[in-house]
Parts: C-alpha cells; sequence; structure tokens
C-alpha cells in the first residue's frame, strides 16, 4: 500500500489551516514548500468533499468547513485517492474462481478493515507538532510559519487569539 505525495501534502495543508486560520493558496504554498498548483488541486478534492471551504475574490482564501478536531485522516485520504481497497479482486475488475473460498482475500479483507478502521480514528489535529511547524525562511527573508502554541486551542479560541 503507497499513500500519494498528494495525500501527504492535503494533510499538511488541512494542518496548516487548522493551526494558523483561513489563508491563500499563495500563502498555503510557500509556508508548505510546494507549489501553487498542487493546493489549487488538493484544494478542489478537499473542497468537493467538503472539509474545505473556499471564499474566492480578491481576498480569496481557503478555510476549514468543519471542525479542525473533526477531520479525520480517513477524509483526507478518500478525498484524494478514493475508497481504499487492498486487492483488485475486490473492487469487482477482476476474474477470480476462487471468490468465496479465498483465505489470501479473507487476510487481506481483514487488513484492509484494520487500516481503515485506525485511518478513521485518527485526527489530524492529533498528527499535529512541532517539527512540522519549524520556522522556514520564505524568498523575502521572513519566517513562513512560527511553531504552533504546545496545545491545539479550539476554531473560536484561534479566532480570538488571531493566530498568524
Amino acid at each position: 500500500m503507497t499513500i500519494q505525495r498528494e495525500t501527504d501534502i492535503a494533510v499538511r495543508v488541512l494542518q496548516h489551516i487548522g493551526v494558523y486560520g483561513a489563508k491563500s493558496s499563495a500563502g498555503i504554498a510557500e509556508a508548505l514548500g510546494v507549489s501553487q498548483t498542487i493546493v489549487f488541486k488538493i484544494a478542489k478534492a478537499l473542497k468537493r468533499t467538503g472539509i474545505v471551504s473556499v471564499r474566492r475574490g480578491r481576498e480569496g482564501c481557503y478555510g476549514l468547513a468543519v471542525p479542525f478536531e473533526n477531520i479525520r485522516f480517513y477524509d483526507v485520504y478518500v478525498a484524494i485517492e478514493g475508497e481504499m481497497t487492498v486487492r483488485h479482486c475486490k473492487k469487482g475488475k477482476f476474474r477470480c474462481d476462487r471468490r468465496g473460498d479465498c483465505k489470501v482475500l479473507d487476510f487481506l479483507t481483514g487488513l484492509q478493515e484494520i487500516i481503515i478502521g485506525e485511518m478513521r480514528r485518527q485526527p489530524i489535529a492529533g498528527l499535529v507538532d512541532g517539527a512540522f511547524y519549524r520556522p522556514r525562511t520564505t524568498k523575502s527573508g521572513v519566517a513562513a510559519a512560527s511553531p504552533p502554541a504546545k496545545t491545539l486551542r479550539s476554531a473560536e479560541q484561534r479566532s480570538v487569539m488571531r493566530l498568524p
């Protein structure tokens, strides 16, 4: 099983928005060190699944459509990659005479259920750490992101405190 690079970046985009609030695609791209094109692509997929909201126009930005604490890793995985299927025969496109009696399929189905269960239990907010938000110097010589507070604050507290 391989998790696509876009899924990894999507998690980081959501972490950035969750910690620092709504941001422009250019601001997110610069802070994460990725292209603005990939941020657009990821934001489109996250918007389609209802995780991200978009404010268009000159002051446009991406924000969270749901509380940060409620976004699970599996939500992001499905938004970017689609539903997880460990074996191609589970997708129904593969002809196999052993469909009803296959220990390999039984094992892989059980493994898939464990992986999906763990991904559904893991909130994106729980994956935020200081290492991810190390200050980076941008082209202008300014730190792109400062480390988050030791504990994540609720959306209400973040808006009152006006985190950068």
